[in-house]
Order: structure tokens, then sequence, then C-alpha cells
């Protein structure tokens, strides 16, 4: 009976990471390796997956954070009897919604608007919704941070207001513009 003696080590025992994730990887050597014992590698969280093991390399993923909370795992590397532990720590930073530079008024004249809106921590897993309450604001367009919409003639006496609204995730932003009503013509009495 001949023992076995080997040894295993890893190139770093952390990782970590903003709220997105991404694709990390960290080294690890074996001394004394057989031919018979093989190196394996898993995690204990399911947002760590594809965790895969190759020429000296662990290799994995961690998924986007939007648990409202910064959080940890632990990757087990193991050759043999030996287990050596890396652990994934990822922060947690809140998406934030901010509408900028918004025109709150406008003449009762047709007209074509703009306004911007910032968006801090995406989330991949999230989609930006734009409605309004008004049948004269349309082709509300969303390009690039830039909300572009179109503003009806108002024919009538009486000023009217919209509601913007933007939703991302759970956030939302609302905004309303006034426009002003149509003005009186003069009237003019013939005898």
């Amino acid at each position: 009976l001949t023992q076995m003696i080997y040894g295993l080590s890893l190139s770093s025992n952390k990782t970590t990471t903003n709220y997105a994730g991404g694709s990390y990887e960290f080294s690890y050597s074996i001394e004394n390796s057989y031919p018979e014992i093989t190196a394996i590698a898993n995690s204990n969280k399911s947002w760590v997956t594809d965790v895969a093991i190759n020429d000296g390399k662990v290799s994995f993923k961690v998924q986007e954070n939007n648990s409202g909370q910064a959080r940890s795992a632990t990757i087990a590397v193991s050759y043999g009897a030996i287990v050596q532990l890396h652990t994934v720590e990822q922060s947690y930073e809140a998406a934030t919604l901010t509408i900028n530079n918004f025109y709150r008024t406008c003449s009762h004249l047709a007209c074509e608007r703009s306004f911007t809106y910032t968006i801090t921590n995406p989330r991949s897993s999230y989609r930006l919704i734009v409605s309004c309450d008004a049948v004269w604001i349309t082709d509300i367009k969303n390009e690039g941070g830039k909300i572009t919409y179109k503003v009806s003639e108002n024919k009538y006496t009486p000023e009217r207001t919209a509601t913007i609204v933007l939703k991302y995730g759970q956030l939302e932003q609302s905004t309303s513009i006034t426009q002003k009503g149509h003005e009186d013509p003069t009237i003019i009495c013939y005898p």
C-alpha cells in the first residue's frame, strides 16, 4: 500500500464584485498530482453559476444582485481529501431613476418636446416603460436616455395638464406638463 502525499492551493481566497456581477476566475495548483484524482469545484449558492475547472483555473459567473442586500457564497475546490474554500462577496447598490431638464409648460400650439432621464446601477432584468394619461401627448419615444414626445395643439380655451410616467422595475418617476389654452379670438360685431 502506497501512501499518497499531495497538496492543493488557491491563488486567492476571495473575489469581490459589485451588484452587476460578471465572469471571474482564480488559479489553483496541485502539488504531486495523481492521475486517479480529479480536481472538483462547486458553489453553495445558485447565483454563482457555471463553475468550471480547467487547466489550473476555476472559472465562474456571478449573477446580478437584485436581492436588496449584499451577499456571500463559497466555492469549494477539492482534490482528493483536501478542500480549499474561495469566498465570493457581492455588494448591492439600489437602482435609481431620475428625470432631468423637463419643460413644465408650453403654449397652445403643437410642438415636439423632450427630456432626459438617468438610471444609475441599471439592472439587466429591468426595462423602462413610459406612459402618459393624455391623448394629446403622442409619439412618445425612448432613445438613449432621452424621451421625445409631441404635444397636439390645444384649440380650446382651458389649459390642460398631462402626466408622463417612467417605470423601471419597482421604481417610478412622473412629471407633468401643462399646456396653455387657446386664447379667445377678438370678437368683431357688425351692425
